[in-house]
Formats: C-alpha cells, structure tokens, sequence
C-alpha cells in the first residue's frame, strides 16, 4: 500500500485484501479472524479516510498507474 492514512498495520493488510477484490469472508478466512471483524477495520478506515463508499476508499489506497506511454504536453 503507497499511502498510509495513520492505518494499523490489520487495517492495512484488510485493505490491500479489499482492493485485490477478496470479499469480507475471504478476508476474514485469510487473516483469520471474523467477518465481523472484518466489517470492523473496514468501517474504522471509512471513518479515517473520511469516505462514505469502498470505492473512495480504494481510490486512495491505490497508486496512481503508470502510462506505458510518453506525454510530453503532460509535463509541467
């Protein structure tokens, strides 16, 4: 994950679960912990990041991708 957002360490392996598009139960399966739980950390990165919906909180947990390509009017 590029960008931290003062996330716990749990908060961040459950988001980079989250943008690999695990649900809630193959998360909870993979950490080992509850769905519930997952729900948890989810809802506590919500409350962080200030977002209402995942996709605004995967649109800041992502990195910007890179262009396989050379713009040069993108220069600045």
């Amino acid at each position: 994950m590029s960008v931290n957002h003062h996330l716990t360490t749990r908060e961040q392996q459950v988001c980079d679960l989250l943008s690999q598009g695990r649900s809630y139960v193959h998360i909870a399966a993979a950490l080992h912990i509850s769905a519930e739980t997952v729900r948890t950390h989810i809802h506590r990165v919500y409350m962080k990041l200030d977002a209402q919906r995942s996709e605004e909180v995967l649109q800041h947990l992502r990195p910007e991708p890179e262009s396989r390509f050379w713009r040069p009017w993108e220069l600045k």
